[in-house]
């Protein structure tokens, strides 16, 4: 399936995001942690690599923020369970598109449609497996 992502696969608090990114603040005295921060959960319905980069990129839909401004503005904050933290460790394949970027000089959109043909028929689980595997076997080579 190589559709838009379903709307009620993630969430995000957007009052937070909205009051972060306008630079406004609350005058109550809720710790800044507990109520700037907002809380975004990471699609779980993503078939292509083009949807990966877009959630990263862009953003899924319109008023929903791009994973990288997140985490450039609050680090691991705003991934707020383990399920979460471990789920983003997925990002290796934003990690490979930057590398294919850099090491083939082309561009990002070229790096994404690479990546996307070299997935084939494969689930974005088994592309993030065999990246992992691949890097695996890379450190070893190097030791």
């Amino acid at each position: 399936m190589c559709g838009e992502a379903n709307e009620n696969d993630h969430q995000v608090e957007t009052s937070s995001v909205d009051r972060e990114m306008d630079g406004s603040s609350s005058s109550n005295n809720t710790p800044h942690d507990q109520q700037d921060t907002p809380i975004y959960v990471l699609s779980r319905n993503l078939t292509t690599v083009h949807e990966v980069w877009k959630e990263w990129d862009k953003g899924l839909r319109r008023g929903d923020p791009a994973v990288k401004d997140l985490e450039a503005k609050y680090k691991a904050k705003w991934r707020d369970s383990e399920k979460e933290r471990k789920f983003f460790s997925k990002r290796k394949i934003i990690d490979e598109i930057y590398g294919i970027h850099e090491k083939d000089h082309v561009s990002i959109t070229e790096a994404v449609n690479r990546l996307e043909a070299r997935r084939g028929k494969r689930s974005l689980d088994r592309l993030w497996k065999d990246l992992n595997q691949q890097n695996k076997r890379s450190r070893d080579d190097n030791r």
